[in-house]
């Protein structure tokens, strides 16, 4: 995977494109992303599942789990229907 696009023959003209991009995580440099902005509950979830691992609560670190894999589910559920929005239904067989 490069940074680059190259349209050959080389010409000015309008592209437009999907693409997935790597997720960056928060540091001292970057304190913000799409998810803590719309989604920081999932944060939240996730390190409390972490933090009860560490204090050996495995109960409380399933319940935490559940709750982060429902926002997650809820995220790609989101991010789904956002993509497929446009759609067309096309059938493959034979309808009245």
């Amino acid at each position: 995977m490069g940074t680059s696009l190259y349209v050959v023959p080389e010409q000015v003209l309008t592209v437009t494109m999907d693409y997935w991009a790597k997720f960056v995580g928060l540091s001292a440099t970057n304190t913000t992303n799409w998810i803590i902005q719309f989604y920081p509950s999932l944060y939240f979830y996730s390190v409390m599942e972490q933090g009860c691992l560490w204090l050996k609560d495995w109960s409380g670190a399933s319940n935490w789990a559940n709750l982060a894999n429902s926002q997650f589910d809820d995220i790609s559920n989101s991010m789904a229907l956002e993509y497929f929005n446009n759609t067309d239904l096309i059938l493959d067989t034979f309808t009245p």
